[in-house]
């Protein structure tokens, strides 16, 4: 019998045919030739060209055979199977695993996004065209597809359920945002993995050979250059290098607002916090990240992002800053009996207990009389000045490491007491100037770095005035020898070394 005609409407027909096409399927299968059919295009693989040959001809002789009718002109011929073949408009290329849109569809998608960004309103069947195309580049470019088109989607359905398909829908900047998001890294991000997740198992297979020690050039066979694990705790994220160019460990203590977020939220700003680090300080480039994570939330936000908007942001911050590093990410859930995970754990429960300062009030009178500029030991909590260092990367830090970067301007010193006498070194091996506080411990062994016999103070330190301000401590700082102490004799010495 030939059908000529469809009997049950145009609806049924696609559900038809994959169940015609089931026999043949389980034949191919049985005979050990993997197939994958869509409605009437079909793809197979094989370990080799004379391989592939057979099974191309074992493949055409069988459909021949069962009646069907074989577009010779659309199909492969022989001796031209390859490491890359088009199918359902995307390139399979089994060298790198990985699914890519064709050139001149990116060329296409590029021209429509290019001339969709400068409008302020657009009919809604536009706009719905655009976020179809984006999105369907899911399989090819991986999350940031998806990401790139929620807000876009939000704005559609609300116009749509308030007006129909009719007038012009109002884009938002977060939509025209996420668009341009996608327009910048669409080229960077044109390939992407056949499977979608990595599993423990794959994990440990990546962790063991992806990368050599310092080693600097993405693993041929996966991608990968960068292992990191993040975590966050009620008051602070940390990040570890696992593997990669980079060595060491990263923390940030949260701010009151941020403590008060969700804990997948705290765990989203773990990354974002470490990605900013990654680029504004260690500048790095070209970096294909796996970030290990025993947050489903945290995986859930970084592939899908995350209908309520505040999260969604951070979700889209962290692709720009991925965009100008030309980097990418990835995503790994593991469980927290991991012990790459225990460890990251346990630095995000560090407490600083050398987190403390004076009031406000004491801090002013001086600041008048000297007009300080630069607070070196601070953070984004307890700083005084609007230019700080910090012991970690921070929003707004002028540098990590008070050490490491010159004390440049009428700095103010306000140091835990253990790095006291490493400060007074530093001073007399560099130009610098301003205030220095220190409390009154005659047997502290960074005393006579600073007096002499009689409290006579030593070069190039000179005496302001000894006082007893107000101290200020954070919850955590159980283990500082002032904890506790609301009031201690305190000296301020002005130093210049500049002349």
């Amino acid at each position: 019998m030939v059908y000529e005609y469809l009997p049950f409407g145009l609806s049924s027909a696609v559900h038809c045919i994959t169940k015609i096409w089931k026999p043949m399927i389980a034949y191919f299968q049985l005979q050990n030739i993997p197939v994958s059919v869509y409605i009437d295009d079909g793809l197979f693989s094989a370990s080799s060209p004379e391989a592939w040959n057979h099974r191309r001809n074992f493949i055409w002789q069988s459909l021949s055979a069962a009646g069907w009718t074989i577009a010779e002109q659309k199909s492969d011929a022989l001796d031209s199977g390859s490491k890359s073949k088009q199918y359902l408009g995307f390139v399979v290329n089994t060298v790198d695993m990985k699914l890519f849109l064709p050139s001149h569809k990116l060329e296409e998608l590029r021209i429509l996004v290019t001339d969709f960004l400068p409008l302020s309103a657009t009919p809604p069947k536009q706009l719905a065209k655009v976020i179809g195309k984006v999105s369907a580049c899911i399989p090819s470019h991986g999350p940031i597809a998806r990401i790139c088109t929620r807000s876009g989607y939000i704005d559609l359905q609300s116009h749509v359920d308030n007006y129909g398909w009719k007038g012009m829908v109002m884009l938002s900047q977060n939509t025209k945002r996420e668009f341009a998001l996608f327009l910048d890294v669409m080229n960077l991000q044109n390939g992407h993995p056949f499977s979608h997740h990595l599993t423990d198992l794959k994990v440990e297979t990546i962790f063991a050979n992806a990368v050599a020690k310092n080693a600097t050039v993405p693993c041929p066979k996966f991608g990968y250059n960068a292992v990191v694990a993040s975590d966050a705790s009620d008051f602070k994220v940390a990040c570890q290098w696992l593997e990669g160019p980079v060595r060491g460990q990263l923390d940030f203590t949260l701010s009151e607002k941020e403590m008060a977020t969700s804990s997948g939220e705290r765990e989203l700003l773990a990354m974002l916090k470490s990605v900013k680090h990654f680029k504004e300080v260690l500048d790095l480039k070209n970096i294909n990240f796996i970030w290990a994570t025993d947050s489903e939330n945290l995986v859930s936000f970084v592939t899908k992002g995350s209908p309520k908007p505040h999260i969604h942001a951070h979700v889209v911050k962290i692709y720009q800053l991925c965009s100008q590093m030309k980097c990418t990410i990835d995503p790994v859930h593991l469980r927290r009996t991991d012990c790459r995970i225990q460890d990251v754990d346990l630095l995000s429960k560090v407490k600083d207990t050398d987190n403390w300062s004076i009031d406000t009030f004491s801090f002013n009178q001086l600041h008048q009389e000297f007009s300080l500029t630069l607070d070196v030991f601070a953070d984004s909590n307890n700083k005084k000045l609007p230019l700080f260092m910090s012991k970690n990367y921070e929003e707004g830090t002028l540098a990590v490491d008070a050490f490491s970067s010159p004390w440049q301007g009428m700095v103010w010193l306000c140091p835990p007491t253990k790095l006291l006498a490493r400060v007074a070194k530093r001073v007399r091996q560099s130009q610098c100037k301003g205030l220095v506080l220190l409390p009154n411990w005659p047997a502290s062994d960074f005393f006579n770095e600073f007096f002499e016999a009689n409290y006579i103070p030593r070069h190039p330190f000179t005496l302001v005035k000894e006082f007893q301000p107000f101290i200020l401590q954070n919850e955590h700082a159980r283990n500082t020898p002032l904890y506790g102490v609301t009031k201690f004799t305190f000296f301020v010495l002005y130093f210049n070394t500049t002349v």
